[in-house]
């Protein structure tokens, strides 16, 4: 795995864009909303367990309806359909960046957060 010094060098960096360049590329079959709207919900919820932390965090989830009612869909020209949409990792820490050195090649692994934004 990458370490964080590993990532601020040029030549790493480079290979890191153009790897997550593909990535992004990927083609899309099935347009979809993006995902970033209902994974921060999900994460409210697991924080969210009682009425303190609800109250809490009630601003939180009132910008997030904001931006999921009104700021997304102006980022999106449709995102019905989901147009513009690219397959995103969504945890890419630098521990789940692998440098090949023998190769010299970039991999990305830990893919359970992986959809389209």
């Amino acid at each position: 795995a990458c370490s964080r010094e590993d990532v601020r060098k040029d030549h790493i960096s480079k290979l890191i864009a153009i790897k997550l360049a593909q990535f992004h590329s990927i083609p899309i079959d099935k347009y979809e909303k993006p995902y970033v709207i209902p994974l921060i919900r999900k994460f409210i919820k697991l924080i969210s367990e009682n009425e303190q932390q609800k109250k809490e965090i009630s601003t939180i989830i009132s910008d997030v309806d904001t931006i999921d009612e009104y700021i997304l869909p102006h980022l999106i020209p449709n995102a019905e359909l989901g147009k513009d949409l690219v397959y995103c990792h969504n945890d890419l820490l630098v521990k789940n960046i692998i440098y090949d050195e023998k190769n010299d090649t970039i991999s990305f692994i830990d893919f359970e957060y992986t959809h389209l934004n």
